[in-house]
């Protein structure tokens, strides 16, 4: 967490040492070795840049692409300096997507800021360039630079402009990457020709092909940009391995194609120290699952779940485990799928048709009322479809099995109206496979599961226990993990070793706060809640779980108050105004 002023720090500890006193009583947790650690300490604040793709000025579309590039290459070897964390082109886009922005819109100084905020960066980089000249191999390019503080919304250091030949840009780059950072630092631990070197690794050809391929927008075309990539990497890299970041792109569009089989084939030539190897092996498990590959599928997705233990994770590997008929196997990933994703109709589906084919029907029929639709948006009817109707007919069958008539006259009514195959189920006596894989997960979830991951292994700041900086970082990232499994005292017990060295730490109160709330013990949720709205005042999630609580208790007041501080923050998120129409219906509009 990043402190503006020490004394600012001192006094709002202070100022709650109330609050976190029975957290700090806790047992501290087992120290990291020292010897684990480098031995060359970071003299300098480590802050979060987000670099945007820079504008092309030339009104020259087919050069569109270099804009990108700058965000791809600067982002890159940003990140090989210590005391920068860059946030990827990826990242940003899920912040472009939250603020209903396209991915290639050009924006203006405080859109710019405004992105940077929702991306969790500290400071933002953003430039243009021109290219001149017609003549292929003889282009110019000219490119202008500056760095944004975004806290204090001002430019930092002196504008950087560079230019040379066209063929030159990845090392124009790497020159501009180099000054950033010897602006920040001027004792960096290596040299302007490392950096050019990083940033040529990749030959001309091949790059551009790649950034093309990143940008244009027609399928065809991005497949043929990322194969001729591949294709010249290997030509003119043959004793420096392949280019995995384009074989990874080429095999995630097939599978997005549906194209199981090949996207299989690509995927798994993936090196497993890719960055976003994992997401590589989720997409080669969904599609050995498609291809009926279940003994494959079952491992690739059992292997992934430590490295990636989203809900989706979970429901995939407990599909694959129920299509091999090992109902208690898949229970054991399908129950803390459903406990963690009480929203997801899909994954209460799942842990329900297990339950029901394993032949508890009781338990069966208790959670497959947890996968039917029951509400919807303010004003509008419930729109049931056939998957409701799948719910429903073995919402029907458990209930008879198990003496509650009404419930099944009731279900009986619901799969005759919304499920189209009610009689050709009923004339063969028999029911299809129904069970439902995952073929998105959350990236925003992946990403800061990765961010933590990061963090916990990453070189701390000479100021704080190193030692204790890495203990707390890895108590986060196992108390994310046991609270995405459904295992909240766990997670508590984790995130109280977190707060012991970091009381000021508002990702930890809150989700303390959220393992209360689902614990039913709202008292102490309110507690830890109220503590991450105080460390972290634009907490939008802490102000809307507030909210539903106080809401839910009939406190009125307390509830009106959450809500006005979330519209404030943030007026257009779905979940603030879903919480806004909840308060107005029950308490009346303010």
């Amino acid at each position: 967490m990043s402190v503006r002023g020490s004394w600012f720090f001192i006094m709002r500890l202070l100022s709650f040492a109330l609050l976190v006193a029975p957290l700090l009583a806790a047992t501290l947790p087992a120290s990291v070795h020292s010897s684990a650690l480098p031995e060359s300490p970071v003299a300098t604040t480590t802050d979060t840049v987000l670099v945007f793709p820079f504008e092309n000025t030339s009104k020259r579309p087919e050069y569109n692409w270099i804009g990108e590039s700058f965000s791809e290459m600067l982002s890159e070897l940003l990140d090989l300096g210590a005391d920068v964390v860059s946030i990827r082109p990826d990242e940003r886009n899920l912040a472009y997507e939250r603020e209903g922005l396209p991915v290639a819109a050009i924006l203006t100084r405080a859109t710019s800021i405004k992105i940077g905020e929702r991306a969790g960066a500290d400071l933002v980089i953003a430039g243009t360039y021109r290219v001149d000249g017609t003549e292929k191999g003889k282009e110019t390019v000219t490119v202008a630079a500056r760095l944004i503080d975004i806290r204090e919304g001002r430019v930092v250091g002196r504008e950087l402009n560079r230019g040379g030949k066209l063929s030159d840009l990845q090392e124009i780059q790497g020159e501009m990457a180099y000054e950033i950072m010897k602006q920040r630092n001027p004792s960096l631990p290596f040299s302007k020709d490392d950096l050019i070197g990083s940033a040529t690794k990749v030959p001309v050809d091949a790059f551009a092909d790649f950034m093309k391929a990143v940008t244009t927008a027609d399928r065809k075309n991005k497949a043929l940009f990322l194969s001729r990539a591949i294709e010249t990497y290997s030509k003119e890299r043959k004793d420096q391995g392949q280019y995995t970041q384009a074989i990874f792109e080429l095999g995630r569009l097939s599978f997005l194609d549906g194209n199981w089989q090949d996207a299989v084939k690509t995927l798994q030539l993936v090196d497993s120290r890719y960055p976003r190897a994992t997401e590589a092996a989720f997409y080669v498990g969904v599609s050995q699952a498609n291809l009926k590959q279940n003994d494959q599928a079952l491992k690739t997705f059992t292997d992934l779940v430590p490295r990636m233990p989203l809900y989706e994770v979970y429901n995939n590997a407990g599909v694959v485990y129920v299509r091999a008929g090992r109902y208690d196997d898949a229970n054991i990933y399908l129950k803390p799928a459903a406990e963690a994703a009480t929203r997801d109709l899909d994954t209460q589906f799942n842990y329900g048709y297990s339950l029901y084919l394993k032949g508890d029907f009781g338990a069966a029929a208790d959670q497959l009322q947890k996968a039917i639709r029951r509400k919807a948006a303010d004003g509008e009817p419930v729109r049931l479809s056939a998957m409701d109707g799948e719910a429903y007919y073995l919402l029907w069958k458990a209930c008879e099995r198990t003496g509650r008539s009404a419930e099944a006259a009731e279900a009986l009514d619901q799969a005759k109206r919304h499920l189209p195959s009610f009689a050709q189920w009923e004339t063969k006596k028999s029911i299809p496979e129904l069970s439902r894989l995952k073929t998105r997960f959350s990236r925003a979830a992946l990403i800061r599961l990765k961010r933590d991951r990061d963090a916990a292994t990453a070189v701390p700041s000479a100021t704080g226990s190193a030692e204790a900086s890495i203990a707390a970082n890895d108590s986060l990232v196992r108390a994310r993990e046991f609270y995405q499994a459904g295992r909240d005292r766990e997670a508590l017990d984790e995130l109280g070793r977190v707060l012991q060295s970091n009381p000021d730490n508002a990702e930890a109160h809150l989700l303390r706060g959220r393992a209360f709330e689902r614990m039913g013990d709202y008292d102490r949720s309110i507690e830890a809640l109220k503590a991450a709205t105080f460390w972290d005042p634009r907490s939008v999630a802490g102000y809307v779980l507030l909210g539903r609580i106080y809401v839910f208790r009939n406190d009125c007041a307390s509830a009106q108050a959450a809500v006005r501080k979330a519209l404030q923050l943030d007026p257009s998120q779905s979940d603030v105004q879903a919480l806004k129409r909840t308060i107005d219906g029950k308490c009346g509009s303010q």
